[in-house]
C-alpha cells in the first residue's frame, strides 16, 4: 500500500499560498515558511479560508511531475491520497474537487481519499508514506512503515530537489523489491513447514 501526501507532492500549495499573499514562492526554504513573511499562523491561513473552495479549485496549481507521479505510484501498488485539511470545512471539499480535476482523470479506477494527519496510524511493515514534511516521515518510519520524502527546499532531502521524481521512481523500486523479496522468503518459509510436516506424517 502506498500513501501520498497531497500538498508538496501533488499539489503545489506553497506557490498558491504565496500567490495569495503576494508573495515569492521561489524564495520558500522552510515549513513555517509565512512566518518570514511577518504573519502569524492565524493571519496566514485567515487570508487562504477567505477564499473558500475557490483557493484550490483556481489558485492551487499541480506540479509538473504530477501526472508522472501518479501513473508510477498507480503501476507500483495499490494507494490512497492523504491529506490533512486545515481548520476550515472548505478545506476538505476543496481537495477533494482539486484531486477530481487534476489527479483523477488520469486513472481509471476511483482515488481513495484519506482525511487525516495522523499518517502513522496506517504505518506497518507492507505500507510506504510518500510525503513532503520531514516530521511526517519521522513518526510513520517510527511507527514501522517505509518512507520517501518528496524532495522538495524545505525538507531533508532538498539536495535532490532537482531531479526529484528520478528519486522517488528509483525508491519506489526498492520498496517494491524488498516487498516482493519478503514475501518470496514468507511463501519459502512455508513450503519449509509444510514439508517437514509431510516428514513427521510419515
Amino acid at each position: 500500500m502506498i500513501i501520498a501526501d497531497l500538498d508538496g507532492v501533488f499539489a503545489d500549495f506553497t506557490g498558491a499560498a504565496a500567490s495569495i499573499h503576494g508573495k515569492w514562492a521561489t524564495k520558500i526554504e522552510k515549513w513555517d515558511f509565512f512566518k518570514d513573511w511577518g504573519l502569524t499562523a492565524d493571519q496566514f491561513w485567515d487570508k487562504i479560508h477567505l477564499a473558500g473552495d475557490d483557493f484550490y479549485k483556481e489558485q492551487v496549481l499541480p506540479y509538473p511531475w504530477a501526472k508522472e507521479l501518479l501513473l508510477e505510484i498507480e503501476k507500483t501498488d495499490e494507494f490512497v491520497i492523504m491529506t490533512s485539511p486545515s481548520n476550515n470545512p472548505y478545506g476538505c471539499s476543496g481537495k477533494k474537487i482539486w484531486i477530481d480535476k487534476y489527479l483523477q482523470p488520469f486513472v481509471l479506477d476511483p482515488i481513495r481519499i484519506v482525511v487525516g494527519s495522523h499518517l502513522s496510524l496506517l504505518a506497518n511493515p507492507d505500507a510506504v508514506l510518500i510525503d513532503d514534511y520531514d516530521v511526517n516521515i519521522h513518526k510513520f518510519a517510527k511507527a514501522g512503515g517505509f518512507t520517501i520524502t518528496y524532495p522538495q527546499l524545505w525538507n531533508n532531502a532538498q539536495m535532490h530537489a532537482s531531479n526529484g521524481m528520478f528519486q522517488v521512481k528509483r525508491e519506489l523500486k526498492l520498496w517494491k523489491e524488498k516487498q516482493l523479496s519478503a514475501k518470496q522468503r514468507e511463501a519459502k518459509q512455508r513450503e519449509v513447514k509444510q514439508s517437514q510436516g509431510r516428514s513427521w506424517d510419515k
